[in-house]
């Protein structure tokens, strides 16, 4: 049996949402008798009450606008498992979240979306950012009392509360580790970029160049090449390289959609593990590129953990419950190879091999 709610107690007992509301937390008119009918109802299913559900309860409502790309989908549908692994929690309260979907991170199409929202109809807006050409729109908000979270990629430079994700940056220097170790600290490389005005983006290709020149200096990062978050583009550069230099040694791509684009290619031109490809994100056709040698290592960010962690700490924030303390919560990027696929997409596989 699933997770015991108060609408399952409700519908059990035959009484409102409302009337177990009242039971559970021992306040309004009630009967004696169906006060204590519920509450067996309640402790025999092992409810436990959601905290932060009864704080916004008390707040009595709170409407919040999600914005974030479309695509790919096989990464934004992982950031919605997370999304709605939090408002089902909050199905029984007057908690609305209203989407708005741009295709892609690029800000000439999610600047259209935040000019045309009302400042008047939100208590607050979660935001995937893509670019500073966003700042005066969230500034905007913000003036305006509605506090602005930023997941999965962040706009530091605005008056944003918080953000949650993973520290680009960083994860950029820990592909520029594996990239050295891979290639015995010699070679020549080219960066893929899905974007270069998009902040996670340029930070993982800034932190990873950074990180080849500190440690690894007779590697050679020759080219930077910009897809915009399309496959095929992605796929056409990789010819485009090899015909400038056919003896390249390692790719580094900074989205899902820049590897599976390289690897494509790869798959035509090269032998499993002759050039070392390290991207994002795992998938069931990245997972297969990890399988059959044309990808060395995924950087795997965990896009559920980061959406659901953003969401919940501002619903606890527009409770009252919760105050940030800093500007940025990151979490961890983990290094995904072949010997440990199973433990980031087993599900994924599976669920392909099923369909």
């Amino acid at each position: 049996m699933g997770k015991a709610t108060i609408k399952i107690i409700a519908e059990k007992a035959g009484v409102s949402i409302g009337t177990v509301d009242r039971a559970l937390n021992n306040r309004g008119r009630i009967s004696a008798e169906t006060k204590t009918r519920i509450l067996q109802i309640a402790e025999s299913l092992g409810y436990r009450p959601n905290h932060l559900a009864s704080a916004l309860r008390r707040r009595l409502s709170a409407r919040i606008a999600l914005i974030m790309p479309k695509f790919p989908h096989y990464f934004m549908d992982e950031l919605l498992v997370g999304i709605e692994s939090v408002s089902n929690d909050l199905e029984d309260f007057d908690v609305e979240l209203e989407y708005f979907f741009s295709n892609t991170l690029s800000p000439d199409e999610q600047i259209p979306i935040l000019e045309k929202l009302d400042v008047s109809a939100y208590d607050a807006i979660a935001i995937n950012a893509g670019s500073d050409a966003l700042v005066p729109y969230i500034n905007h908000f913000v003036d305006n009392g509605i506090p602005v979270v930023t997941f999965n990629s962040d706009v530091a430079n605005s008056k944003r509360s918080f953000y949650v994700g993973e520290n680009s940056y960083s994860s950029g220097r820990v592909a520029g580790e594996l990239m050295g170790k891979m290639l015995r600290g010699h070679g020549t490389v080219a960066i893929f970029a899905g974007f270069s005005n998009i902040n996670s983006h340029f930070e993982r290709a800034n932190g990873f160049r950074d990180y080849l020149n500190e440690r690894y200096p007779a590697i050679e990062v020759i080219d930077v090449y910009e897809y915009h978050d399309q496959e095929t583009e992605a796929c056409s550069a990789m010819w485009q390289l090899l015909e400038k230099h056919p003896a390249i040694h390692g790719i580094f791509c900074v989205s899902a959609v820049g590897a599976l684009g390289v690897g494509t290619c790869l798959r035509e031109v090269s032998k499993p593990e002759e050039i070392c490809l390290i991207g994002y994100d795992v998938n069931y056709r990245s997972a297969q590129l990890l399988l059959d040698g044309y990808c060395s290592a995924l950087m795997y960010q965990d896009p559920r953990n980061q959406s659901r962690t953003a969401l919940l700490s501002l619903s606890n924030m527009l409770s009252g419950k919760w105050t940030p303390e800093q500007s940025f919560y990151y979490t961890k990027t983990k290094i995904v190879v072949g010997e440990n696929l199973n433990d980031y997409a087993r599900d994924i596989l599976e669920k392909k091999i099923c369909d």
